[in-house]
């Protein structure tokens, strides 16, 4: 069953098990490689993130949702990232022309800051999704396949204002199979879902089930 609260969709959470990290060895080189790779397909921004912390990537992909970006920007989703440990948050804001200067200090310094950097358009998010512990994205269907298929943890915004594109349909139905949660375009839902998503765990998203759910969205509607 799909739980509802406060404009948060999905299945309640279960306790995720904790890996231990000194058993965890990494590959020096593909480490590197990969930061350098991100590097390079990175675009230019106003403001700037660190290297260090944890990462929320939020974007609206190649159209605009101003009301999401607004949403960010506000005291209720910045204090929410901070409680969660969130020291970096990049913002990619699509065609619109609000910028997120109102509570959100991009290039903030400082040991409690919340360190912001965005920017409009770039030919590819993947740098950006592959580096992030948490996606917030319009609901679009290109980019939380992107997300899901990166392995991230998603909330997902539907834009009301995009009637006839199925957005809220997809979300939904994503949230009911307990790929990502599904959140209203209002500060206090998207602080929510991300206090939710700190004990939420979810069924491994296959990349082949994009089409399928899709056409089978297509159908109902």
């Amino acid at each position: 069953m799909v739980a509802t609260t406060g404009g948060v969709r999905g299945r309640r959470g279960r306790p995720r098990g904790k890996s231990n990290p000194s058993k965890i060895k990494k590959n020096p080189s593909t480490t590197n490689n990969n930061k350098s790779n991100n590097k390079k397909n990175k675009c230019k921004g106003k403001g700037k993130t660190g290297t260090r912390g944890k990462r929320c990537f939020v974007t609206v992909g190649t159209t605009k949702f101003e009301d999401l970006i607004r949403s960010v920007d506000s005291e209720e989703v910045r204090d929410a990232l901070v409680r969660a440990g969130y020291t970096n948050l990049t913002l990619q804001i699509g065609r619109g022309e609000y910028e997120p200067t109102r509570v959100l200090e991009p290039g903030a310094r400082g040991p409690s800051a919340l360190r912001v950097l965005y920017f409009d358009l770039c030919p590819s998010l993947g740098a950006y999704m592959d580096e992030s512990d948490l996606v917030i994205s319009h609901a679009g269907a290109g980019s939380l396949f992107e997300a899901l298929n990166a392995g991230r943890r998603v909330i997902a915004v539907p834009n009301p204002a995009l009637m006839v594109n199925h957005q809220e349909e997809l979300a939904d139905h994503l949230a009911g199979k307990n790929l990502l949660l599904h959140a209203k375009v209002e500060p206090a839902a998207i602080a929510e879902a991300i206090a939710r998503m700190e004990d939420s765990d979810f069924d491994k998203y296959e990349p082949q089930d994009a089409r399928t759910i899709v056409s089978k969205i297509d159908s109902l509607v």
